[in-house]
């Protein structure tokens, strides 16, 4: 993962964080959990996505009182992956 690749799934994240009206401290959270997965494990083009949302579902389900569930994860990836992908992460 570059910094790039990075950045543009960070946007994304911002945008999805907006759409679920989720805390501040959510997105902050995803963000250090991102980065600390990444420099424990490389990170591959193909699953960055997957690593982004990951990380907003565990920052939800510590900060905010209705975390999205998964189902709504597949939904505003466009069925990039799978709820069994997703859990399986």
């Amino acid at each position: 993962m570059n910094g790039r690749m990075c950045a543009i799934l960070v946007d994304w994240l911002v945008q999805v964080h907006s759409k679920f009206r989720l805390l501040q401290e959510t997105l902050y959270m995803c963000v250090a959990i991102m980065d600390r997965y990444a420099q424990a494990q490389p990170v591959s083009p193909k699953k960055l996505l997957l690593v982004g949302i990951m990380a907003l579902l565990l920052a939800s389900k510590y900060e905010e009182m209705f975390s999205p569930n998964i189902e709504d994860f597949v939904y505003i990836t466009n069925n990039a992956y799978t709820s069994s992908q997703i859990r399986e992460m």
